[in-house]
This record gives C-alpha cells, structure tokens and sequence, in this order.
C-alpha cells in the first residue's frame, strides 16, 4: 500500500461548483433536527468541526461534545469540512478518514496548505484498523481514534488538542470573571490533565467556579485557601495519592467539613471500603460521564453540613 497522493496548492479546493452543489446539498434532516433541539450555544466554549459522512455517527459525537460543553458545527463530507473550516476557523476538527469523494486523508491535506485553516488540529477517526497511523499523521492529523470510538474518549482527545493548541499559543493575559465569589467552588483533583480539564469545563459550564490541582500535594496546599464547597478527587495520584489526602483533610478542623467525591479506576469494594474509611462522601467509578459527576456535586451541595 502507498500513502495518501500528494495535492496540489492549485487544487485545494476543487471544483467550486461542485463544492457549492454539496454545501447547498447538506443534510437538511440532521440541520431540522438541530433547530427543533433547544441548546446552550455558549460562546465562548470551543468550535470543533466534525466531518463524516454518516449521520448516526455525527448525531452520537455531536450530541455528546455538546453536551460536555463544546459547541459543534457538522460538515458531510470533505468539500464541505474545507468550507466550513475556511468560515468558522473552528478550533478542533475531528476527522473521519474513510468518507467517499474527497476522504479525509486528502481533505486534511487540503486544509494544511490552506493559510486560515493550517494550524487546526484535527483528530483522524476511522473505522479502518489495517489503516496505518502514518498515513494519517503525514496527512496533517495531531491525533488518531479508531472507531468505534466512545463519545468521552473523543471529548478527551479534542480536550487535549485544545491543551496542545494553547501551550503553542503566544500567552495572552485573560482578565478574570466578576462575581465568581457569588458561585459554587469546586476543586478537581486530578494527575490526567485531559480528564481534569474535561470535568473543569463541564462544571464551568454549569456555573460553578472551578480550580484545579495535579496531585495530592497541590490539593492540600491551596485547599485552605480556596476553600471549596466541594472536591472532586481522582484517588490514584502520583506522590501523595487520593486517599491519605483525603484523610489528611478530615484531620484538619479548616477542611474536614469539605465533602469529597472519590473518582476512581479502582472499582474492586475493598477500594471503594478504603475510600469510604478515609473519609469521601461519595464515590464514582471511572470513566465517569460528567453529567453523573455533576450530579454528585449537586447532591453534596444540597446536604447539611
């Protein structure tokens, strides 16, 4: 087997006829059901672009970005993506490779020799193992998922373009919100920085002030300081782990009124029986949706203290 062919900056676009055909085209039915289904455009969440050729494919990842708090706009095929790339300038595009006419190897391509869409990471999804991974990252791909791929692993992996895209950034002060002190505070405590980030923005979201650590250390330093209604602890943590920090909260007369939720790969009873004896208030097996998460920080927020 040979690469993708290579494509010529004369061609990136194709036919303009053609692309105005299919943009004009659409999926008219996924199009009505975005309208008639009321959503929270926020406008400042990241745009990701999502290009595939089948409709339930783009229902499942579109509803459930969505719902984690990304705004999604969808593209049918590869003329289309390069359109909507070109006016939207999404953040994120993630990428099914095996579509007919333009797939997504060439449609990647495209949009790299592009000035406006170059630096778009894109997220190569297919349903082809035998594919090799090289292909897609010589095409221009930043990551690669294989389908079928569950919603919450592709919402880490836009949340990590998202990091990767912002640490290649130029920093740029961002002034801080007014009124954050009215909100719910909640911390996360987590060494996976994209599934910290992905539980930070769902929660955000819903309007609660959120701050962050990497680690057991780090939680117990600014815990005091900050003063969290609520902490969401990951319990396999690097240095000091999930649940001596816990127990080292509940010690402390500042913090032992601070409920916390466990958030663990450990799902045998003696670990959730371990969590319990240091001290959480409530315990969640990973991969946790956010919505779920969300919830239990609701419920803690509602008991007595």
């Amino acid at each position: 087997m040979s690469g993708p062919p290579p494509v010529a900056r004369d061609d990136v676009l194709g036919s303009p006829t053609a692309a105005a055909d299919r943009a004009r085209a659409g999926d008219e039915t996924a199009r009505k059901r975005r309208r008639a289904r009321p959503q929270d455009r926020r406008r400042h969440a990241p745009l990701v672009l999502l290009v595939d050729d089948l409709e339930d494919q783009r229902e499942l990842y579109r509803e459930y970005l969505e719902f984690v708090g990304f705004r999604v706009e969808v593209a049918h095929d590869g003329f289309d993506a390069i359109e909507k790339a070109q006016a939207l300038h999404p953040d994120v595009v993630v990428m099914d490779l095996a579509m007919p006419g333009l797939d997504g190897f060439e449609t990647t391509q495209r949009l790299k020799l592009l000035e406006a869409t170059r630096v778009i990471p894109v997220i190569a999804l297919t349903a082809h193992g035998e594919l090799p991974r090289e292909w897609a990252i010589s095409a221009g791909c930043a990551a690669y998922l294989r389908k079928p791929c569950e919603p919450y692993d592709l919402a880490l992996e836009v949340t990590s373009a998202l990091r990767r895209a912002a640490e290649a950034a130029p920093r740029v002060p961002v002034p801080v919100s007014a009124g954050v002190g009215s909100r719910a505070r909640v911390m996360v405590v987590d060494d996976h920085e994209d599934a910290r980030e992905l539980f930070a923005q769902y929660l955000e979201g819903r309007g609660y002030a959120v701050s962050m650590a990497a680690d057991g250390d780090e939680a117990l330093r600014d815990i005091p300081l900050l003063r969290p209604d609520v902490i969401v602890m990951d319990l396999d943590l690097p240095r000091l782990d999930g649940w001596e920090a816990i127990r080292r909260l509940k010690r402390d007369p500042l913090t032992r009124g601070i409920p916390v939720v466990a958030v663990s790969g450990h799902v045998y009873d003696a670990d959730r029986d371990k969590a319990w004896e240091a001290g959480c208030s409530a315990f969640l097996s990973k991969p946790c949706p956010p919505d779920r998460l969300h919830a239990e920080v609701e419920r803690m927020l509602r008991r007595p203290r």
